[in-house]
């Protein structure tokens, strides 16, 4: 399978081009465009939180329970003190980073349920949850958080899949087929489990109906055809 730093550089690339065509047709500003190219980024890594390897399980662990730990002290700033937050920001990160860790490790397996369609759709609906209720963010930008960390997450399985054919000895390796699946066969109630917290986000989550509506406007199609090439001579504004 690809190694992290293939991860890395192709979910970035892929994060980099559609945020930067949105923001070139005006649907990102250019902070949205850069959060969302982030989110991206990390979403081409999430799927290896299941991995094997501790040091990059733990750091992707480290960096989920910072955003954790800031998002508690945010949400509950107007009834807490200095200090209560402090307090409340260490009690968010040693929850997340040591107790949810450990039991995270305990019942994962690499290459299991979170190397699946509905794992990454599920984290993207987590995402959308954050960024709605827990950041006030709009149901648009939220749901565009979302879509890109399922953009990156997609890319990671893809690339998984793509690195399972042998091209040099024209063979199939035993790894081909564990990544792009929408169920675990030897994990029946692990997939139920996703897919039952998928079904409920549906109900939880603010309306898509803004973010299905921008995405596949006809005006949104016209203004990404006008601008993708300049008519005349390339780089003639800065001349």
């Amino acid at each position: 399978m690809a190694n992290f730093n293939t991860h890395l550089i192709t979910a970035s690339t892929i994060s980099g081009i559609a945020a930067t065509t949105l923001f070139g047709v005006g649907v990102l500003s250019g902070e949205e465009a850069l959060l969302n190219f982030a989110l991206g980024s990390v979403g081409g890594l999430l799927p290896d939180l299941d991995s094997d390897n501790s040091i990059i399980v733990k750091a992707m662990f480290s960096v989920i329970a910072v955003i954790i730990a800031f998002m508690t002290v945010f949400r509950l700033s107007t009834i807490l003190f200095i200090a209560e937050m402090m307090l409340a920001w260490l009690a968010a990160f040693i929850v997340v980073y040591f107790i949810g860790f450990g039991i995270f490790k305990r019942f994962t397996v690499h290459r299991g349920i979170f190397h699946s369609i509905p794992a990454g759709v599920l984290f993207g609906f987590i995402i959308i949850f954050v960024f709605s209720e827990v950041l006030y963010f709009p149901s648009l930008s939220a749901w565009m958080t979302g879509f890109f960390v399922m953009i990156g997450y997609l890319v990671h399985l893809i690339l998984d899949e793509i690195y399972s054919v042998d091209l040099a000895n024209q063979k199939i390796k035993r790894s081909f087929g564990s990544a792009v699946k929408l169920w675990q066969s030897d994990n029946i109630p692990g997939t139920v489990i996703v897919y039952s917290i998928i079904l409920v986000g549906f109900f939880l989550l603010p309306p898509a109906q803004p973010f299905v509506d921008t995405i596949f406007n006809p005006a949104l199609i016209a203004t990404f055809k006008e601008r993708l090439l300049p008519a005349n001579s390339w780089f003639m504004q800065l001349r």
